[in-house]
């Protein structure tokens, strides 16, 4: 017991102490935009599946030039910042307005199938 310093009631007081001290740090919030972002907004992304509208994450959307065209990269607002959606533009790309501020966007993934997103964003 040679460790023990000090009264047990004040050793029993310190335990007690870490206790409270040792909860699970929260997730940090990270705004993502991109150095040559030509446009970014914070967001959230929703993907349309069978059972209706699916939320991907909340984030930074990002519009950047690339070659000639336009891609719209969307990171989640983590320390980590995980691409939730990344895309290029085009004039053929179905995108319409939705409600007062979101866009419906059909887009193409890698392995080639159609996918419908719903981009809310409660800025203007």
């Amino acid at each position: 017991f040679g460790g023990l310093v000090g009264k047990p009631s004040e050793v029993a007081e310190k335990s007690e102490e870490k206790t409270e001290e040792e909860t699970p740090p929260e997730p940090e919030k990270v705004d993502h935009v991109e150095k040559e972002a030509l446009y970014h907004i914070k967001c959230k992304l929703f993907l349309k599946s069978a059972d209706g509208w699916n939320e991907k994450g909340l984030g930074i959307a990002n519009l950047k030039k690339c070659n000639d065209k336009v891609q719209l990269l969307i990171r989640n607002d983590t320390t980590i910042g995980t691409v939730i959606l990344n895309t290029l533009l085009h004039d053929k790309m179905p995108i319409s307005k939705s409600g007062k501020n979101g866009l419906l966007i059909v887009a193409t993934t890698e392995d080639s199938k159609t996918e419908t997103y719903f981009v809310p964003s409660k800025q203007r």
